[in-house]
């Protein structure tokens, strides 16, 4: 099983909050303006909740929120409850998302640890974007089962994989860095942005790197199944599927 966990600054509680909420922009451009990944994956929830008739869907180690604001967006999520929540919640952010969506989207102030069991109600679909590859590998088993045993549901969805052509695209990430301060100039937080990203560059070096380092923690689809034939069980049978950048792991 693969172990190498070298060190994100996303995981560092040192990082100031300025810079780090920068980070999650570079993030979220890549994920949902240069490549359709926020798309794919809001699409990819909907239909599991479509088929599965999940009444829930819980965004955890959401960030900024990104997937949770997409699926309000949909109208075909208006018979559903979209709860957004984090170990360390931007709640600015997820109090704009419940005024917009009022009804609709809620969210958990407090930090939410999803290493730990969650008395989630029945019908909860879990979904983990971009979020996964941050535990460390030898508390990953901890993990699973603790998810298995919060919900309904799980889905794990990450933007890169373990393979040469996905390191290569995560050092490309240095162009949409660069380009954050431009592609949302009008939005709040320009000044922000041309700071971390061009005065003092940083925002955009950490974030390469960030890129590279994800790309090394993810584990394969091989490693995937055997690490879910433990805490899975019977009678719930995991999916794993893998794509050129990208990978879904289901149950």
């Amino acid at each position: 099983m693969h172990t190498l966990h070298l060190f994100e600054f996303q995981d560092q509680n040192w990082i100031p909050s300025s810079l780090r909420r920068t980070l999650f922009e570079i993030l979220d451009c890549c994920n949902t303006t240069i490549l359709p990944y926020n798309q794919w994956v809001s699409k990819s929830i909907l239909q599991q909740a479509t088929q599965k008739k999940f009444e829930q869907i819980v965004e955890l180690g959401a960030g900024t929120a990104p997937i949770t604001k997409l699926l309000a967006q949909d109208s075909r999520t208006d018979c559903l409850s979209l709860i957004a929540c984090d170990l360390k919640p931007a709640n600015d952010i997820y109090q704009e998302l419940k005024q917009r969506y009022p009804g609709k989207v809620d969210a958990i102030a407090t930090p939410v640890d999803f290493s730990k069991p969650y008395p989630w109600k029945s019908s909860t679909l879990l979904v983990l974007s971009a979020t996964f590859h941050h535990i460390p590998p030898l508390q990953r088993a901890g993990v699973l089962s603790a998810l298995t045993q919060s919900a309904d549901g799980v889905m794990i969805f990450e933007p890169l994989r373990r393979t040469p052509v996905s390191m290569f695209l995560a050092v490309c990430t240095l162009i949409p860095a660069l380009l954050l301060p431009i592609l949302m100039v009008r939005q709040p937080g320009t000044l922000r942005r041309i700071f971390w990203c061009w005065l003092c560059p940083v925002g955009t070096a950490m974030f390469v790197w960030d890129s590279v380092v994800s790309s090394i923690r993810q584990w394969t689809a091989r490693e995937w199944r055997a690490a879910l034939k433990q805490p899975l069980g019977s009678p719930r049978v995991p999916v794993v599927k893998t794509w050129i950048n990208s990978q879904l792991v289901a149950w």
